[in-house]
C-alpha cells in the first residue's frame, strides 16, 4: 500500500521554454513533437533511474519549476503534460481525472537556473492506496 508515500522526480531541462502554450507559435509541427518526446522520454528515464515502484491509486502532481525567470502559470502547466506523460504508466497508473489530481505550478527563479540549469521536480503523492 502507498498511502502517503511521496516520490520526488528531477527532469533536467527547460520544458517551459521549448513547450509553454505562448512559445509554441510559429515553431513547426515536426520540432514541437520532437520536443515533446524528448521531455516525454527524459520524465520516464529520470523515474527509472530512481528505482522506484510505482504508486497505487490516486496521486496528485506538484511541479515546482527552477528556471531564469517565471512564466504564466497557465502556460507552465500546458507544458507539463509530457512530462506526465512519461510518467504514466511508470510512476503511477493513468493520468484520467479519476487517478491524477493537479497540485499546481510554483517556479524558483535566478540567475544560477537560467538556461542548462533548469531543471523542473515533479512531486508524486499517494492520496491513497487503492
Amino acid at each position: 500500500m502507498s498511502k502517503g508515500r511521496t516520490v520526488t522526480v528531477r527532469i533536467p531541462g527547460d520544458v517551459c521554454g521549448v513547450l509553454a502554450k505562448n512559445r509554441q507559435q510559429g515553431r513547426g509541427y515536426l520540432a514541437l513533437f520532437r520536443a515533446k518526446d524528448d521531455f516525454k522520454g527524459r520524465a520516464r528515464l529520470m523515474w527509472r533511474q530512481l528505482g522506484e515502484e510505482p504508486l497505487t491509486g490516486k496521486v496528485r502532481l506538484t511541479f515546482t519549476i527552477f528556471r531564469g525567470r517565471a512564466l504564466d502559470p497557465d502556460g507552465a502547466t500546458w507544458a507539463m503534460a509530457p512530462l506526465i506523460d512519461g510518467l504514466k504508466g511508470e510512476a503511477f497508473g493513468d493520468d484520467d481525472a479519476v487517478g491524477v489530481e493537479l497540485g499546481g505550478v510554483r517556479f524558483v527563479t535566478g540567475k544560477a537556473w537560467a538556461g542548462p540549469m533548469s531543471v523542473t521536480e515533479v512531486r508524486i503523492e499517494a492520496l491513497d492506496g487503492g
